[in-house]
């Protein structure tokens, strides 16, 4: 047989390819290995690249705001796939934010001050604290809270959380962070 070898995308074992020719495509990961015509990648070779490649290239930087224009999920918050070898998806701002900046503080979140969701311009992004209650707030909460109109919204600002928190609490759907 005739012909260049190439890493199946199974076993990645070097088997020949017949009717191979010099200007055959390889992937673009860089492995040598010959894809079919219309692919630059094997199955899975996409996620070698480096992720801070695979991150910025789904940024469209034209205007004052740098708009995210890859995948958004379900809940339209932008999302960065980061890859069998990581593991699911990761917020977009805060990808942005970890690439330029390093690692955000545990307790902390990435917001933008632009106000727009899909911005992920590092020097629009900051870190803001997370308020977390503790399991003596959340007790008080649900022991002081009668139902009241209006209730609700007052606590949220007392414990510096939002409105939604609270109903949560006393509906006893959330708990205190240990």
């Amino acid at each position: 047989m005739k012909g260049t070898t190439v890493t199946t995308e199974q076993t990645h074992e070097a088997k020949p390819v017949i009717g191979s020719t010099a200007d055959s495509v390889h992937c673009a990961c860089g492995c040598g290995a010959e894809v079919k015509p219309g692919r630059r990648f094997l199955w899975g070779h996409n996620n070698r690249r480096p992720i801070a490649e695979r991150f910025w290239e789904k940024v469209d930087k034209t205007g004052d705001c740098w708009r995210w224009t890859a995948s958004f999920g379900s809940d339209g918050y932008p999302r960065f796939g980061l890859g069998p070898a990581e593991g699911g998806t990761a917020y977009a701002p805060r990808m942005a934010f970890v690439l330029t900046y390093g690692p955000v503080p545990p307790g902390c979140l990435v917001t933008q001050t632009c106000r727009v969701q899909a911005c992920v311009r590092p020097d629009h992004l900051q870190l803001k604290r997370r308020n977390v209650l503790t399991k003596q707030q959340v007790a008080d909460i649900r022991r002081t809270y009668t139902g009241r109109r209006g209730q609700q919204a007052e606590m949220a600002a007392a414990y510096g959380v939002h409105q939604v928190n609270i109903s949560r609490i006393v509906r006893g759907v959330a708990r205190a962070d240990d």
